[in-house]
C-alpha cells in the first residue's frame, strides 16, 4: 500500500469503540450449544466453556493435579497457537461476561486451551485485565495457593502499588536534581528500600527465572534488577559523575509503572528496529561525506589574517624573539595577539590564497597557523571534526558559519560542491528516515487496524446470529405473545400521550422559551461573531508606546466586550438552564472564560498584574464556527497521549543527567569559555539553565553549546551526550509529527471539514441560483461555455483516465481554429470570411503557414534558447553595472531585442492559435503579462524611470517551457486555496502568540547603548532612558544612545516578523537574549532579569511552530491526495513520460535472481569459479572496501612524512589486491563479468592506478588527482548488494529522481530569480566584504545561506538598517524596511512548500519500492525448483529435516535466508520428519518478500514438477503450510 493510499484509507477508518454483547445474549452465548454450532468461528469457540458450566473457575489443588494430567496426555501432539484474544495485559474479550467482584485478584483456571497444559492460571485485575502467573512453585518455596504468595498477587496488581511508586518515582526525581545533603542520603535509602520490596514482591508472586512468567523473563523487571544493584553501592561510596548510572534506570523505570507508557516505549523500540538500515546508511554516507570534505579542504580552515611586521625594529619589540633578535616565525604565526580579530566575533579572520576567497586588511597577511576556527573543532585537517561538520550540516545547525568559514578559505566555487554534493545527500538521508518512520507506523497501525478488523467481525457474527435467534423465537411464540406485546405498546403509547399532554405554562416558561428561540437564532449567532472580529481586530492594534486617549478606548472596549460576552453567557443560562448550558463544551470554555474576565476586573491595578490577560483566548471561541481552526485545536488535543508522556519523561532524563554530568565542570572550568570567568547564558550549573540547554538542543541549535562543554569536560562524553538527546528528541519528535499526521480520528475530523465546507458552497450555489433569472440560465443553455479558466495544466478537466499531454502545449492539428469566439462572430459579422477566395484565403493561407511555424520543434527550441539567454542577461545587471557604461548599453539594446522578438513571437502565435485560444490559455497569459511589464518597463527608461527591477519578470516565461514543472506548478495552485485557509488559521494562532508578547515584552527591549565601543553601560550607572540621557548630556558622549533591537514585540507586524525569525531562523537566540534582559518599559536591560521569559518561547515553538506545521502538513497532504490523479497518480509529480522512469528502474532493479553463469569446463578455471561464487571470498573483498574507506579517514594535516610513505604503500597493496580480484573473475566469469557493479569497480580500479602514474606531472590540475583519490570510495557501491533493506530505500529514492527533478528544477527557477531580485534590490547595502548582494554570484551565495533557513536575519538586519550603501554619493537610504521582510519571508514560504514536495515525492516513492520491488516473479519460483531439485534427488517433493540447511544455503540471494534464522527454521515442529516443498515456498515468501502465497496458486506452480508426490497424495487436499516459521 502507497503512502497516498494509506492516507485514503485513514478517512474512512471510525473510531475505535468497545464491543460489548448484552447480559442477555452473553447469557445465550455460555448456555446454548444450538448457537454454538452455527457459530462458524473456532478462534472463539475453543476460548469458551462448556455449555451451562461456569466461565471463572478458582485455581485449586484438583486444577494443578488436571494441568499435571493434561500435559502428560497432549505430549508429542501437536498444540494449538495461543489466542491474541487472551493476550497478558489485556482485558477479556466481549465474549466473557464481567467476572463477579469478589473473585478478583484471585488465582484462576486457564481459559486459553494453549495454556492448560504450560502450567500457567489467571488472575484478573481491575478493568477485567488479564495476568497470566506461572503455576510452579515461586522460587521452589511458594505454591500458587500459598498465602504469602497470593498476598504479593494482590499487591502487585492492585492500582494503589502502581499509584504508590509513581509517587515514590516522582518524589526521587525531585530528589535528583537537589544537592547532596543528609535528608537526600535519607530519602534515598528509603527509595533503595521501595525499590527492593517492590521487586521481592514480583518475585513472590512470579517467581525469578525458572519458569515463563517469572520476574526475569519479564525485560521490564530488568529495570527493577539494574535499580537494585545500582542503588546500594552508591549509598556506601562517592561515585561522582557515575551516579548518571544510579538515576537512569530510576528515571526510566517509570515507563513500567502503567500498561500504556509500557506499550508506548515497545513501539518505539520497534521503530527504531526499522530504523537500523537507514541509520546504518546514515553513518555510512556521512563518514563518505567527511572523507570527500577531508580531500578538498584540509587544512584550508588553518589560514588567518596575520599581522605581518614591516621593518626590523618591529622584530624586537615583539615576544617571539629571543636575546640575538632572532625570529621565530612559527611561534610568531600561532600567537593569537598576531592574529586579525574582527569585532563581534572571537575567532581570526579566515582567509585564503584563491583568487574568489576571503582577503585579509592592510596591514595583515594570510598564512598558515595550527588552531582552527571554533576552539579548534570546525577543521577538515582529520576525520573526527570533519565528521561532525557534516553531522552538523545534516542537522542545518549553524551551516552559514560552515559555509562562511570554508567559502572564505577556498573560494566562492566551494558552493557548487555543498550545492551538489553535501546538500542532496543530507536531504537524500533526511527524507530516507522520515520515510522509514512513515513506514514503521503505518506497519503498525495496519497490524492493529486488522486485528481490530478481526475481532469486530467475529463480534458483528455473533451478534448477527443471536439477533436471528431472537426473531427466530419470536416469531413462533404464538398469538398470545403478540396480544400481550400490543397491549403492552398501547399501554406504553398512553403514557407517552399523557406525559406529553400540554401542562399549564407559567411566565416563566414562557419567558424561557422566547429566550430560548433567540439564542438559537442566526441573528444571535452573527452578531456574536461580529462581536469576536471586532474585539480581535481591536486587540491587534495594541502597540507600545501608547496615547492616553487610545488607552483610554482600549479599556473603555474592553469593558464592553466583557459585558456583551456576560449578557450571553447570562442568556444562555436563562435559556438552557445550567444543566442544558453545561452540556456543552463550548458553554464551559465560555464560563471560564467570562470568570477570568471578572478576576482581570479585580486585579486591574495591582503592580505585576498587567500582563494579566485573558481576553486573548476569546480568538479561540471562533473555531465553534470556524472548521479549520477547530481542526487545529483537535490536533494540539489528540496530542495528550502517551507518545507525549514519553517524551517529558525523556526530556527530565536529558536534563538530569547532564546536571549530573556536567554541573562541576562548568563551575570550575568557566574561564576556558569566557573572558571573565562567568558562567555564560547557556551552561549546566542548575536546573532551569540545563533545562533550557535539552530544548535548545530539540530545537535543533547544539553545535555551539557542544563546543563550550567539550572546552570545560571530557570532549568524548559531551559529543555523546549531545548527540543521544539530539538523536533520540529528534527521533521522538518525528515520531509524534507523524503519529499526529496519520492519526485516524484527526483524519476523520478533516473529513469533516470537507463536508463542512461542502455544504457551505452548496448553500453559496443555492443562493447564487436564486438571485439568477429565469431568462438567463435560458439564455445560456445550450450554449458552449466561453469562459477563461486559470487551470495551469489547461482548459479542460483532466481525469485519470484520460490524463494525456497538458493543455498548455500546442494544438497538433493542421488547421487554425476559429480566431474569435462565437459571440464576437455574432456580434461582428465581418469577421466571417470566406477562406476560399481572395483577402480570406490569403488570410487562411497566413494563419496556416503561422501555425506551422509554431509547431516546428525548431521554432520552440529558439524560443526555449532565447528566454535562457534573456533570463541568463540578467546575470549582469548588478551594483558593478553603473561602472560600466558599455555594459549598460549593451543590456539595454539586448533588453530591446529580446522584448521585440517576445512581441513577434506573441503576434505569430495570435496568428496561428487565434485569440480565443491564445487567452484561454493560462501559460500564454503569464507570457502575455511578462511581455506586457517588459513593454512598460521599457517605456519608463525612455522617460527616465529607472525599472531595471521589473526585468526579473522574464524568468517567469521558463515556467511554461517544462512539463514538468507545469505539472509542479498545477499541484500548488490546486493546493492553494486549502493552504490560504490553513495559513489564516495559522496566522490566527501567531496572533494569539503576538497579543502575549506585546503584553510581555512590548517596549522592553529599548537599552543604552555605547554606540562606539557596542557595550551596555552598567545597569548601576543607566537605570532608565531618563539616565542614559543624562549621561548623554552631562558626560557629553555623544556616542551613547537610547535604541531598541532590530525584532520586538512592540507592535502586530513587527510581532509577526519576530515569530517568523523564531519559527524560520536561529536568530530567535537574540530575541530570546532581549527577553531575558527585559525589566519595565523605559528601564536598562539587566543580565536574565526575566529568565522564565523563555516558557514564551517554548510554548511559541510548541504551539506556534510544531503543531501549525503539522496541521499544514497534513492540509497539504490531504490535497495532493484529493488531486493526485491530475499530476501523477501512483507516481506523483511525474509527467507520463517520467512515470516510465521508475516502472523501469523497478524491473532492471528489483530482486530478481542472477542469471546463471555457466561453470567453466577447465579444472583450473572451475577452481577460480568456485573461488569467486564463495561467500567467504565475499566478505573478504568487503572488509578490503571498508579497509580502503579507513585509509582515506586516517589520513590528517599533519601526516608525519613515515606516515605518509606508510598510507600510500597501503594504497598500492589494496589496489594491488582489486587487481588480483579484477584478474580472477575474469578468469572465472568470462563475459558474464561485465554486470553494472563490476563495470563500476572496473573503472575504480583504473582511475587508481592512473592516479599513481600521474601524481608527479605537474601540467595536469590539482583537482584531477583529487578525483582519482575519491574514485577509491566507488567502491562502497559494493556495498548496497549486500543490504535487502539498504537497497530497497536507496532504489526508492532512486524511482523518485523524476519527481525531485521537477521540483528541483521548479525550485532552481525561483531560487534564480530571487538571486537576480536581490541583486538588483539590495546591491548598494553594504553588508560585508564577501557575503552581500553587491553582485549577481555574491546573491547566489547569500541566496544559498538563506536556503538552508539558519540565519538570514544576518542578511534582513541590514537591509532594514542599512549603516551605509555603497555609492560614490554621499550614505542614503538604500535598504527597504518593507521589501527585506517580504522578501526573504516569501522566499522562505515557497522554498518550504517545494522542499515537502520532495519529502512527499521520495516518502510515496520509498513506499511504492517496499510495496512492488520485493514481489514474487516466475524466476524466483524457476530457481527454487532447481535448487530444490539438487536437494531432493528422488524427486518425490519432500527433503528431511537435515537438508534444510544445505536448500537455504543453496538458494541465490533473492531467496537466501540469513544464517542466524535457520536454527529457528530446523526447529520448527511439523507433522513428521519430511518438509514438503509447498510449506516450505510458502515459507520463504512470506519472510523474504512479505506476502502469503494462497495454497491453490502454489499447487498450481507445483502441480506436475514431481510426479511422485503428485500420486502419493492422490488427490487429498494440501492443508494449510506448516509452521516453518523463521526469525
Amino acid at each position: 500500500m502507497s503512502f497516498l493510499d494509506f492516507w485514503s484509507v485513514l478517512r474512512s477508518r471510525s473510531e475505535q469503540t468497545e464491543l460489548k454483547l448484552s447480559p442477555q445474549h452473553l447469557e445465550r452465548l455460555l448456555s446454548d450449544n444450538g448457537i454454538r454450532s452455527a457459530l462458524r468461528c473456532d478462534s472463539v469457540l475453543s476460548l469458551l466453556p462448556p455449555a451451562g458450566s461456569a466461565v471463572f473457575r478458582r485455581f485449586t489443588a484438583q486444577s494443578m493435579k488436571d494441568i499435571q494430567h493434561q500435559a502428560k496426555k497432549e505430549t508429542g501432539t501437536e498444540m494449538p497457537k495461543p489466542s491474541y484474544h487472551l493476550e497478558a495485559e489485556k482485558p477479556l474479550p466481549f465474549f466473557y461476561k464481567d467476572p463477579p467482584p469478589e473473585i478478583l485478584y484471585t488465582p484462576l483456571e486457564e481459559l486459553d486451551p494453549f495454556y492448560k497444559s504450560e502450567k500457567t492460571f489467571l488472575v484478573l485485575s481491575r478493568g477485567n485485565v488479564l495476568h497470566r502467573f506461572n503455576a510452579e512453585s515461586s522460587c521452589f518455596i511458594l505454591s500458587p495457593l500459598s498465602r504469602l504468595r497470593t498476598a504479593s498477587i494482590k499487591v502487585l496488581l492492585h492500582p494503589f502499588l502502581s499509584w504508590f511508586m509513581l509517587a515514590t518515582l516522582l518524589t526521587n526525581c525531585v530528589f535528583m536534581v537537589l544537592e547532596n545533603t543528609a535528608v537526600s542520603y535519607a530519602m534515598q535509602c528509603v527509595f533503595s528500600v521501595i525499590y527492593t520490596c517492590e521487586a521481592l514482591v514480583k518475585v513472590f508472586s512470579r517467581g525469578f527465572c525458572a519458569a515463563r512468567f517469572t520476574f526475569i523473563r519479564d525485560p521490564w523487571n530488568w529495570l527493577d534488577l539494574i535499580v537494585i544493584i545500582t542503588a546500594f553501592p552508591a549509598l556506601i561510596v562517592e561515585m561522582g559523575e557515575f551516579y548518571v548510572l544510579v538515576t537512569i534506570p530510576r528515571v526510566l523505570k517509570i515507563f513500567s509503572v502503567f500498561l500504556g507508557l509500557r506499550r508506548t516505549v515497545q513501539a518505539l523500540l520497534q521503530v527504531v528496529k526499522k530504523l537500523a538500515n537507514v541509520l546504518l546508511v546514515t553513518v555510512f554516507c556521512l563518514s563518505m561525506l567527511a572523507a570527500i570534505s577531508m580531500v578538498f579542504f584540509m587544512g584550508s580552515l588553518r589560514n588567518k589574517c596575520v599581522f605581518w611586521p614591516m621593518n626590523n625594529s618591529y622584530y624586537g619589540n615583539q615576544t617571539n624573539t629571543d636575546v640575538n633578535d632572532t625570529f621565530y616565525y612559527h611561534s610568531y604565526v600561532n600567537d593569537p595577539g598576531n592574529h586579525y580579530i574582527h569585532s563581534r566575533s572571537i575567532d581570526p579572520l579566515v582567509c585564503g590564497n584563491v583568487s574568489s576567497a576571503g582577503v585579509c586588511p592592510s596591514d595583515s597577511m594570510c598564512l598558515r597557523s595550527e588552531k582552527t576556527p571554533n576552539y579548534g573543532y570546525t577543521s577538515y585537517g582529520w576525520f573526527a571534526p570533519s565528521l561532525l561538520s557534516m553531522f552538523r550540516l545534516l542537522t542545518q545547525d549553524f551551516t552559514d558559519n560552515l559555509l562562511q568559514l570554508t567559502i572564505r578559505a577556498n573560494g566562492y566555487f566551494i558552493v557548487l560542491a555543498f550545492v551538489l554534493l553535501f546538500l542532496p545527500t543530507c536531504f537524500m538521508l533526511l527524507s530516507q528516515v522520515v520515510a522509514a518512520v512513515a513506514m514503521a507506523l503505518v506497519q503498525q497501525e495496519e497490524s492493529d487496524f486488522a486485528q481490530r478488523t478481526e475481532t469486530k467481525e467475529v463480534f458483528k457474527q455473533i451478534e448477527e446470529l443471536l439477533k436471528s435467534r431472537e426473531d427466530t423465537e419470536e416469531s413462533s411464540s404464538g398469538a398470545v405473545l403478540t396480544e400481550k406485546k400490543q397491549s403492552s405498546e398501547e399501554e406504553a403509547i398512553s403514557i407517552k400521550e399523557t406525559d406529553e399532554a400540554p401542562k399549564p405554562s407559567s411566565c416563566w416558561h414562557r419567558l424561557q422559551r422566547r429566550f430560548r428561540a433567540f439564542i438559537l437564532s442566526s441573528v444571535f449567532e452573527w452578531a456574536i461573531i461580529i462581536c469576536l472580529i471586532i474585539n480581535t481586530i481591536i486587540m491587534a492594534t495594541e502597540h507600545t508606546p501608547l496615547s492616553y486617549e487610545y488607552n483610554d478606548f482600549l479599556a473603555v472596549a474592553e469593558i464592553v466586550f466583557k459585558l456583551v460576552f456576560m449578557v450571553e453567557m447570562v442568556l444562555k443560562l436563562l435559556a438552557l438552564g445550567i444543566r442544558g448550558y453545561f452540556r456543552v463544551s463550548w458553554h464551559i470554555y465560555d464560563f471560564i472564560l467570562v470568570l477570568l474576565s471578572l478576576v482581570e476586573l479585580f486585579l486591574d491595578g495591582i503592580s505585576g498584574m498587567s500582563a494579566l490577560q485573558f481576553s486573548g483566548l476569546r480568538i479561540l471561541r471562533l473555531a465553534r464556527w470556524w472548521p479549520g481552526l477547530h481542526l487545529f485545536l483537535r490536533v494540539v488535543w489528540s496530542s495528550v497521549q502517551h507518545l507525549t508522556l514519553v517524551l517529558l519523561v525523556l526530556v527530565f532524563l536529558f536534563v538530569v543527567v547532564g546536571l549530573q554530568l556536567f554541573r562541576r565542570d562548568y563551575t570550575e572550568n568557566v574561564c576556558h569559555i569566557s573572558q571573565d570567568c562567568e558562567l555564560p547564558r547557556w551552561h549546566m550549573s542548575d536546573l532551569f539553565h540545563t533545562f533550557m540547554m535539552v530544548c535548545r538542543i530539540l530545537f535543533g541549535q547544539w553545535i555551539e553549546t557542544l563546543w563550550d562543554c567539550m572546552m570545560v569536560s571530557n570532549t568524548g562524553l559531551c559529543v555523546l551526550y549531545f548527540i543521544l538527546v539530539l538523536v533520540l528528541g529528534k527521533l521522538l519528535l518525528l515520531v509524534l509529527f507523524l503519529h499526529l499526521l496519520l492519526s485516524s480520528i484527526t483524519n476523520q475530523r478533516l473529513s469533516s471539514v470537507e463536508e463542512k465546507d461542502k455544504k457551505s458552497l452548496e448553500t453559496l450555489k443555492q443562493l447564487c441560483r436564486r438571485t439568477g433569472t429565469k431568462d438567463r440560465a435560458d439564455n445560456t443553455k445550450g450554449r458552449k461555455k466561453e469562459s477563461l479558466t486559470l487551470n495551469l495544466v489547461g482548459t479542460e478537466v483532466q481525469t485519470s483516465e484520460d490524463r494525456t499531454e497538458t493543455q498548455g502545449d500546442e494544438p497538433q492539428g493542421t488547421e487554425p481554429e476559429d480566431c474569435c469566439c462565437n459571440c464576437c462572430i455574432h456580434c461582428c459579422p465581418f469577421q466571417d470570411l470566406d477562406s476560399s477566395r481572395g483577402l480570406g484565403k490569403v488570410w487562411s493561407n497566413l494563419r496556416r503557414n503561422s501555425l506551422k511555424v509554431v509547431q516546428n520543434k525548431i521554432f520552440e527550441g529558439f524560443v526555449i534558447f532565447i528566454i535562457l539567454l534573456s533570463s541568463a542577461a540578467l546575470m549582469l545587471e548588478d551594483n558593478n553595472l553603473q561602472h560600466s557604461p558599455v555594459l549598460m548599453d549593451v543590456l539595454d539594446w539586448a533588453d530591446r531585442v529580446f522584448i521585440l522578438f517576445f512581441v513577434m513571437e506573441m503576434i505569430l502565435q495570435w496568428l496561428a492559435l487565434g485569440l480565443h485560444q491564445y487567452f484561454t490559455n493560462a501559460w500564454r497569459w503569464i507570457d502575455f503579462i511578462v511581455l506586457d511589464v517588459s513593454l512598460v518597463s521599457l517605456v519608463l527608461d525612455v522617460l527616465g524611470v529607472s525599472c531595471r527591477p521589473m526585468r526579473v519578470f522574464r524568468t517567469l516565461r521558463t515556467l511554461s517551457r517544462f512539463k514538468g514543472v507545469k505539472l509542479v506548478l498545477h499541484t500548488l495552485v490546486l493546493a492553494l486555496p486549502r493552504l490560504l485557509k490553513s495559513l489564516l488559521v495559522i496566522l490566527l494562532v501567531w496572533l494569539l502568540w503576538a497579543l502575549l508578547g506585546i503584553r510581555l515584552f512590548g517596549g522592553k527591549f529599548w537599552f543604552c547603548l555605547n554606540m562606539t565601543s557596542e557595550e551596555l553601560p552598567h545597569h548601576s550607572e543607566v537605570e532608565n532612558k531618563t539616565s542614559c540621557f543624562m549621561l548623554m548630556i552631562e558626560d557629553n558622549q555623544s556616542e551613547i544612545t537610547w535604541i531598541n533591537t532590530y525584532f520586538h514585540f512592540d507592535h502586530v507586524p513587527m510581532s509577526y516578523l519576530s515569530l517568523s525569525l523564531l519559527a524560520m531562523s536561529r536568530g530567535w537566540l537574540d530575541i530570546l537574549y532581549s527577553a531575558m534582559d527585559s525589566t519595565q518599559i523605559e528601564q536598562q536591560v539587566q543580565y536574565e532579569s526575566n529568565i522564565y521569559s523563555f516558557f514564551y518561547f517554548l510554548g511559541f515553538f510548541i504551539v506556534g511552530v510544531f503543531f501549525t506545521f503539522n496541521f499544514f502538513v497534513r492540509i497539504f497532504i490531504h490535497t495532493i491526495h484529493q488531486h493526485r490523479h491530475k499530476f501523477g497518480g501512483k507516481h506523483v509529480f511525474m509527467t507520463e513520460e517520467q512515470q516510465m522512469f521508475p516502472e523501469g528502474f523497478k524491473k532492471r532493479f528489483s530482486v530478481k535472481p542472477e542469471n546463471h553463469v555457466p561453470r567453466p569446463q577447465n579444472r583450473f578455471q572451475a577452481w577460480i569459479f568456485d573461488l569467486v561464487l564463495l561467500e567467504v571470498f565475499e566478505v573478504f573483498m568487503m572488509v578490503v572496501v571498508v579497509l580502503n574507506l579507513v585509509l582515506v579517514m586516517v589520513e590528517t594535516y599533519d601526516d608525519s612524512i613515515m606516515k605518509w610513505k606508510l598510507q600510500h604503500w597501503f594504497h598500492v597493496i589494496l589496489i594491488l589486491i582489486f587487481l588480483l580480484e579484477f584478474l580472477l573473475k575474469i578468469i572465472a566469469l568470462r563475459r558474464f563479468y561485465f554486470n553494472c557493479l563490476n563495470v563500476v569497480d572496473l573503472l575504480v580500479l583504473l582511475t587508481s592506478i592512473g592516479g599513481l602514474f600521474l601524481s608527479d606531472l605537474y601540467f595536469i590540475h590539482p583537482y584531477f588527482f583529487l578525483f582519482l583519490r575519491l574514485a577509491r570510495l566507488g567502491r562502497v557501491l559494493r556495498f548496497f548488494r549486500c543490504a535487502r533493506g539498504i537497497r530497497m530505500l536507496f532504489l526508492g529514492f532512486m524511482m523518485s529522481l523524476p519527481a525531485l527533478l521537477n521540483v528541483g528544477l521548479l525550485l532552481l527557477i525561483i531560487f534564480y530569480t530571487f538571486s537576480v531580485l536581490g541583486a538588483m534590490s539590495f546591491g548598494e547595502v553594504n553588508m560585508g566584504d564577501m557575503f552581500n548582494f553587491h553582485t549577481f554570484w555574491q546573491s547566489m551565495v547569500c541566496m544559498t545561506m538563506v536556503t538552508t533557513s539558519s540565519s538570514w536575519d544576518g542578511f534582513l538586519i541590514p537591509i532594514m538598517r542599512p549603516p551605509e550603501c555603497n555609492t560614490d554619493a554621499e550614505p542614503v537610504d538604500c535598504g527597504s524596511p518593507v521589501g527585506g521582510p517580504l522578501f526573504f519571508v516569501s522566499y522562505l514560504v515557497l522554498l518550504q512548500l517545494l522542499v515537502l514536495l520532495l519529502f512527499i515525492a521520495v516518502i510515496q516513492q520509498i513506499f511504492n519500492a517496499h510495496e512492488e520491488l520485493w514481489e514474487f516473479q516466475e524466476e524466483h519460483l524457476t530457481v527454487f525448483v532447481e535448487t530444490w531439485k539438487k536437494v531432493d534427488n528422488e524427486n518425490t517433493g519432500s527433503i528431511p529435516h537435515s537438508a534444510l540447511w544445505e536448500l537455504c544455503q543453496a538458494l541465490q540471494d533473492a531467496l537466501r535466508v540469513p544464517a542466524v534464522n535457520l536454527f529457528t527454521l530446523i526447529d520448527t515442529k511439523l507433522q513428521g520428519d519430511q518438509l514438503q516443498c509447498e510449506d516450505v515456498l510458502q515459507t520463504l515468501t512470506q519472510q523474504v518478500f512479505g506476502i502469503s502465497l494462497p495454497n491453490e496458486k502454489l499447487r498450481e506452480s507445483v502441480k506436475g514438477i514431481f510426479p511422485q508426490e503428485e500420486e502419493g497424495n492422490g488427490g487429498e487436499e494440501v492443508g494449510e503450510a506448516k509452521g516453518v516459521g523463521l526469525a
